[in-house]
């Protein structure tokens, strides 16, 4: 018959075993509450072997359990190498403290731990799923999940304790399918302290607020490095975004439960770049989260999502483009306008590049408003994209178009017997298009009538000016020029007989004008104008004509006359 043999540690300061392993092989050893135990090597418990530990036990290589053996009680353990767990571990109230270097939580059973704390300077790394049903304590280290799941079974939000000094933060690096998973009960914000060594180190921690105070799962991993490289393209994006960060991204589960929960993902500014949203991964496209919060803490920046219903696991930092800028302008202006305006409103602190096919801009470029010459067309379109100049994001176009309106075409006949002081002009319209109008006459006096008159008692040049306008509202104008001269005097006898007393036929009250006189057969006499003032009479060829009946033509500005003199001598 196997005897079974007992050894019971009572009340004792201090034990020091001196040997490269302490092997139980099938017996009880149970250690009270004041026991302390130094072992100078490693603990395999085997062949069903029982430790019933409730002191302290400090382990200066690994702590080992094979072939159904148990370890149990509320003792604590100091283990300076690995954890190697292939039978069975019941934590009660225990605590193991991982206090050496590298260490690995390993074996063929899953530990279910009470306290794990992690001391010394190395990694602790888990070759198997593993779980902590009190508290995680990370302190500064690293605790390497790979592809193994840590669950911290305690729902209360402080079950999970790390050093926070800024870039030296305890944290749970996991790959491909590990994980930390944490069981929540509460609306508490719940910390995930995530973080990976692999290249750049990062402490980038998740923090997640459940809905509902009913019993959910979440679970939490940081991949440090570019979504692209597990099919996640960073450059597949929905309308809506602008860019993702491709530094990494984390996947975020609910394992269990139902109950939705606000997510903050945080970020060093600047570090990371700048991000306003977080975006998730669905039908093979990066798509923006709504509704996302921005807020800070000392160190880091977080993006909030709220109502985060975990429908898709892969979420990264995203960045939003600006919205479309509103354009705003008339539909539609006179097809003649030379600086239609546009404007974009609610500004921020943007640049802006405008566009507008056909048309000439004419100032405002890389502001929020332009001037706009149409040359003439007949639809104009206005494009501008905005871009912020913190993130280098550019919206998508805003987009105008403008109808041009046709345009009337001004025009003016006028009709007078002279052009003297007091005769009546009369003017006249002849426009295209138009259905108001506007006359100024040079002289104070205006009409809105389609055709007028209007006298001037000055001599002088006067513009007139008419402005037509048709039913869109679009003008257009001309100017009519005339000169008011004085009374022109034209005599009708003259007598050359040299007694020094009318003499010579001359015209008064032009100053430019040309002049035929002819005879009664039309042949020319005479030729002049304002610099050959008179007719003394004669003939080209100097010979007096006799006296009777003459005949002249008298043409000046805006004048013609015709009429007789009578020669005596």
């Amino acid at each position: 018959m196997k005897k079974l043999i007992t050894l019971v540690l009572i009340f004792i300061t201090w034990v020091n075993v001196s040997a490269q392993l302490v092997y139980n092989n099938g017996t009880t050893i149970y250690s009270q509450t004041n026991a302390l135990i130094k072992v100078e090597g490693s603990i395999q418990n085997d062949t069903n072997g029982l430790i019933d530990h409730n002191g302290i036990i400090i382990v200066d290589s690994s702590y080992i359990q094979k072939n159904n053996a148990t370890s149990q009680g509320n003792g604590n353990y100091e283990v300076f190498v690995n954890w190697d767990n292939s039978a069975i571990f019941i934590h009660d109230t225990s605590h193991v403290k991982l206090t050496g270097t590298n260490q690995l939580i390993t074996g063929t059973s899953v530990t279910d731990f009470y306290n794990l704390t992690l001391l010394g300077p190395g990694v602790k790394t888990q070759t198997i799923n593993s779980e902590t049903s009190n508290v995680l304590d990370l302190k500064a280290n690293e605790l390497a999940t790979n592809n193994n799941e840590m669950f911290v079974s305690n729902d209360n939000v402080a079950a999970i304790l790390y050093d926070n000094t800024f870039n030296a933060e305890g944290f749970v690096s996991s790959t491909t399918t590990g994980r930390l998973t944490r069981a929540t009960t509460s609306t508490s914000e719940y910390i995930y302290p995530v973080g990976s060594a692999v290249g750049t180190r990062r402490f980038r921690a998740i923090y997640i607020t459940p809905d509902n105070a009913v019993l959910n799962e979440y679970s939490v991993i940081l991949n440090n490095y570019n979504a692209s490289l597990d099919s996640y393209l960073t450059s597949s994006l929905d309308t809506a975004l602008c860019t993702v960060n491709d530094l990494f991204y984390h996947k975020i589960e609910r394992k269990a439960g139902l109950s939705n929960a606000a997510i903050k993902v945080s970020y060093i500014n600047g570090t990371d770049g700048f991000w306003s949203l977080t975006a998730n991964w669905n039908n093979a496209l990066w798509e923006n989260n709504n509704p996302n919060n921005q807020n800070s803490t000392v160190n880091y920046y977080n993006i909030e999502n709220i109502n985060y219903d975990f429908d898709f696991s892969p979420i990264v930092l995203g960045q939003i483009k600006p919205n479309a800028p509103v354009i705003l302008s008339d539909s539609a202006i006179c097809s003649t306008e030379t600086n239609a305006i546009y404007e974009v409103t609610n500004v921020g602190n943007f640049t802006y590049n405008w566009t507008a096919p056909g048309g000439t801009i004419t100032s405002g470029q890389g502001t929020n408003q332009i001037g706009v010459n149409w040359n003439g067309n007949t639809t104009g379109i206005v494009q501008v994209i905005i871009t912020d100049p913190l993130t280098s994001c550019a919206s998508n176009s805003g987009i105008f178009t403008t109808n041009f309106y046709p345009v009337p075409v001004a025009g003016i006949s006028a009709t007078y017997p002279n052009l003297y002081p007091g005769t009546i002009i009369n003017l006249n319209d002849s426009s295209s298009g138009e259905v108001a109008w506007n006359w100024d006459f040079g002289n104070t006096y205006n009409s809105m009538n389609e055709n007028t008159q209007t006298v001037y008692n000055q001599t002088g040049t006067y513009t007139i000016t008419l402005v037509v306008e048709n039913e869109f509202g679009c003008l257009d104008s001309t100017t009519y020029e005339l000169t008011i001269g004085g009374k022109v005097v034209i005599p009708n006898v003259f007598t050359p007989n040299n007694d020094g007393s009318n003499d010579y036929f001359e015209i008064l009250g032009l100053d430019k004008y040309n002049i035929v006189i002819l005879n009664r057969w039309g042949q020319t006499l005479f030729t002049g104008n304002e610099n050959t003032v008179f007719w003394d009479g004669t003939t080209p060829a100097g010979e007096n004509v006799s006296e009777g009946t003459y005949f002249f033509v008298l043409t000046a500005n805006e004048l013609e006359e015709k009429g007789t003199l009578t020669l005596f001598r």
